[in-house]
Order: structure tokens, then C-alpha cells, then sequence
């Protein structure tokens, strides 16, 4: 049971009662800080956050026509309903995650609350640069992590019969986030295997079933409705990449092990120590198994009762990342944003277990964790990722009718989190010659981490001359790393 809670007290109150609020608002006020450090300038969308942002103003409007595309369209969903109330796409997405994140630090404070650190433990995690990087940059990770890390409570509590409605319900949460929310499905079916005899004994045998019964035939006909309108039940296909299947999978578990010094925002190291050389895959296999060896620790003896269902949660879903990587065209593992859902179960297992043993070297380590966070923070957002829109704002705003749209090259993603307008990605070949996306933006690639803008690209380039020769774009802001134009349209104010 979780923390040992006795079945004849009542859930809620055990739960309530040991909360540990002021630990939890710690970690959330000092994580929240640290990504406005890292935020410190200005908004930045990568290639999934932008359409994220750009699906959560469409779904402010109008509904889903599938359980999603590339991604599910759980996150976008959730945000344009808050658009419905009044929320800016950007900013109903950025709202979702601080309450993932409020969740999580939550969650984490009631398991680790008769830890000696438990405070510097869940505030160092939650200042895990990664989760910084999350938290203003619309991904879904963290929501999916704070769905599996409830999963995780649940189970610990499997001899409850409501502890099964609320696993089935963060299963179903986990997949509408993210499709590598099937592992959820996964373990719930283990747990309930491997706690059927006890729970027959207990009499919540039959509530157990039903409740994994009935989320798994509920995530079966969200993934049927995809294929029945995309062809996929993921939404998009995705092939196994070069045909190796499984056969890759000892590569993608060196990958995984690289995810998390990336999460620290060491990713660079993998680069030094050799990329797809042996010698990385040699470090990132060292990781892995260390990880691992910390998740079977807490399996096999477990020092709290609630340990054995978050190692478990660690492993099925590094172990479920790996064979989804290998049977699919999923991102390759190395990326810190892979880690995140693992930071707070491994992180929590880890202090629970080392403890008891040397509780000043979980001090120590939590220290450590923290200074990280604040490096990251004062150190700031690579500015490589995107190019530096902030300029064609107040341009944009004076000018901005609601009806109007924005066609933006790669490098304006980020354009996307200051207007409600929609953009439009676009390139010199797709570009729209209609007045309803009246304005088009174009930003030069950075070239390093500080933003040091590159050039327009030689197609790009070419498509500018050629219009303003022919007079079909009408410049509003020209900087060698920034072009504002408006489409010179009949009918439409200069």
C-alpha cells in the first residue's frame, strides 16, 4: 500500500495529510524560476511545439477529426479547451505543463516524505534543466510523465479498489499525450498478472479487471479510430528504420543511456566521446545498466512499499522506449527529452533506497542536481534551436487583423507562441499568393548557441528578389536576420 497507509483509514485524508505542501511549492516555485532563466530571450518553439501550438489554436474552433496525427492530439486538445476559455494557445500549453509539473512535485513529496531530504530531493529534481526546457516550450513530455508517475502511485496502492480506476484513467492520460503511452498498458497488464492471486483473496479481483479491461478496449478504439481515418493506428506510419526491427535494439539502449547527461543539458559530451562510436555506445550501455541496476534494487528489495511499482514504471518504460525505437521511425533516444519521464521515478527509487545507506551522499548528489538546474538557468536557452522572431512582433501586432494569417519559413517557428492568428509553414515552392495570410516572415538559421544569425537560403533568397521586383511583397521590416513583409494586395490598407 502506499507509504503503508492503513485500508481501514480513508485514502484522501492519509493522502492530504502528507502531502508535504510546503516541500512541494519549493520545488515548483524553484523549477518554475529556473525555466524563466532559461526563457530569459524570449519564446522558442521547436519543430513538435510548433505544431502543438499551432493544433491548440485549431482545436480552440473546432474538434479533432482523428485520436491524432504524428502525435496524439491529447496536449493540443487539452490547451485549445483553454483557449475556449479565453487562453492564448501559447499560453494555455505552458499552463498544462506547470500543472503536470505541480502534479509531479506533489506526487514525488508524498513518497519521499519520511526521506531525510525529501525537500532538497523533489526540488532537485524538479530542477532537472530538461523539465526548464519543458516547461515554457510546449512538449508534451512532462504532462505524459506526470500521467505515468500517477500510474505508478496507483499501482502502489493495487489493493484498493479505486487505486485501479485511477491507473486505468492515467493509462488512457499517458496514451492520449503521447503514443509511447501504450507501455502504460503494458504494465498495468503485468501488475494485475502478478497480483491476481492476492486480489482474488482480497475481493478486488473483479475491480482490478474491469478497470484494466475497460481502459485497454477504450486506448483499442482511440488507436482504431486512426486507422479507420488515417490508415495507421498511430496516425502516421512508421516503419521500422532500414528494416533492422529489434535487431538494432542493443544501439537504442546505448541512445537511452545518453538521454539522461542530456538531460542535464550534457548532451554535447555524447558528440565528444564519439557520436555512433563505440566508445559512446560503450557510456551510454554503462548508464543504462546503472539505470537498470537501480530499478531491479528497488524490484527485488524494496525499502518502501511504494518502491517496487515505481522501479517497475522506470523499466517498462526505458525497456518499451528501446523496442518502440526499434520497431519504429520514434526520435532517436538520446535527446534529454526521452529522460524526463524517467527523472522523478528513477530519481525518487535512487534516494529511497541509498537512504537508509548514505544519506549524506543523496544530500550530496541532490546538491549537485540542483547546481545543475541553476547552470542551465544562468547559462540560458541554446538560441541555435530557433531563429530570433522577436523583432516582427510589435510589427506584426499594429498591423494584425483577426481574420489574417502568417506564412512563416522554418526558422519563424517561434512565431507562433506570440498571436492567436494562425501560422502557416511554408517555403519558396508553397508559398500561398492569397490575401487571407496577408503577411510572410522569414528568419536566417542561427549558428550557435548564442543566436549568431546565419543567411537566408539561396531558394529563399531568389523568391524575395523576384517578388519585390514584381511588386508582390511589400517589405515592413528588413534585417539581415529578419524579413517582414505584407502581401501588396488589391483591396487591402497600406
Amino acid at each position: 500500500m502506499l507509504g503503508g497507509t492503513s485500508p481501514r483509514k480513508p485514502m484522501n485524508a492519509a493522502f492530504v495529510s502528507r502531502l508535504r505542501l510546503p516541500a512541494a511549492v519549493t520545488a515548483w516555485l524553484t523549477a518554475s524560476a529556473l525555466a524563466a532563466g532559461l526563457y530569459r530571450h524570449g519564446r522558442a518553439l521547436t519543430f513538435d511545439a510548433y505544431y502543438y501550438c499551432e493544433l491548440a489554436k485549431q482545436y480552440a474552433h473546432s474538434w479533432p477529426t482523428a485520436f491524432g496525427n504524428h502525435w496524439p492530439c491529447g496536449y493540443p486538445l487539452l490547451g485549445g479547451l483553454l483557449g475556449r476559455l479565453g487562453l492564448p494557445a501559447y499560453d494555455a500549453l505552458c499552463a498544462l505543463s506547470l500543472l503536470a509539473l505541480l502534479g509531479m512535485v506533489l506526487l514525488g513529496s508524498r513518497l519521499a516524505a519520511d526521506l531525510p531530504s525529501r525537500a532538497l530531493v523533489v526540488t532537485a529534481l524538479a530542477a532537472t534543466p530538461v523539465i526548464g526546457v519543458q516547461l515554457f516550450g510546449n512538449l508534451s513530455e512532462l504532462p505524459f510523465a506526470s500521467a505515468l508517475l500517477g500510474l505508478a502511485c496507483a499501482l502502489a496502492a493495487w489493493q484498493r479498489r479505486g487505486a485501479w480506476a485511477g491507473a486505468a484513467g492515467c493509462a488512457l492520460l499517458a496514451l492520449s499525450l503521447r503514443y509511447a503511452g501504450v507501455i502504460a498498458f503494458a504494465l498495468l497488464w503485468i501488475w494485475l498478472a502478478a497480483h491476481a492471486r492476492a486480489m482474488r483473496r482480497a475481493g478486488t479481483l473483479v475491480a482490478g479487471l474491469s478497470a484494466v479491461i475497460g481502459s485497454s478496449l477504450a486506448a483499442a478504439a482511440l488507436l482504431l479510430w486512426n486507422l479507420r481515418v488515417t490508415g495507421y493506428l498511430s496516425g502516421a506510419s512508421r516503419q521500422a528504420v532500414a528494416g533492422l526491427g529489434l535487431v538494432a535494439w542493443p544501439h537504442h539502449v546505448g541512445d537511452l543511456g545518453w538521454s539522461l547527461p542530456s538531460a542535464l543539458m550534457l548532451g554535447s559530451l555524447r558528440v565528444a566521446s564519439g557520436g555512433e562510436a563505440l566508445t559512446a555506445q560503450t557510456i551510454g550501455w554503462a548508464l543504462c545498466l546503472g539505470a537498470v541496476a537501480v530499478c531491479l534494487w528497488g524490484c527485488l528489495r524494496p525499502c518502501r512499499p511504494w518502491v517496487r511499482a515505481v522501479s517497475s514504471l522506470a523499466l517498462a518504460y526505458g525497456g518499451g522506449m528501446t523496442v518502440l525505437r526499434s520497431i519504429g521511425t520514434f526520435d532517436a533516444l538520446y535527446d534529454g527529452r526521452d529522460f524526463l519521464p524517467a527523472v522523478f521515478p528513477l530519481g525518487l527509487v535512487a534516494a529511497a533506497q541509498c537512504s537508509p545507506r548514505w544519506p549524506r551522499a543523496v544530500a550530496a548528489v541532490g546538491v549537485i542536481w540542483l547546481a545543475a538546474g541553476v547552470i542551465s538557468s544562468v547559462r540560458g536557452l541554446s538560441r541555435e534551436i530557433a531563429g530570433d522572431i522577436r523583432a516582427a512582433v510589435p510589427v506584426l501586432q499594429a498591423r494584425l487583423g483577426p481574420g489574417d494569417g502568417i506564412q512563416i519559413n522554418d526558422h519563424a517557428f517561434s512565431l507562433a507562441a506570440y498571436f492567436r492568428q494562425p501560422t502557416y509553414r511554408t517555403d519558396p515552392q508553397t508559398w500561398r499568393a492569397d490575401g487571407a495570410q496577408r503577411f510572410l516572415v522569414l528568419a536566417a538559421a542561427p549558428i550557435d548557441r548564442r543566436g549568431t544569425p546565419g543567411t537566408l537560403s539561396p531558394a529563399w533568397q531568389a523568391f524575395v528578389a523576384r517578388n519585390r521586383a514584381q511588386g508582390t511583397l511589400r517589405p515592413l521590416l528588413e534585417t539581415p536576420a529578419l524579413l517582414v513583409f505584407e502581401r501588396a494586395v488589391e483591396g487591402i490598407p497600406h
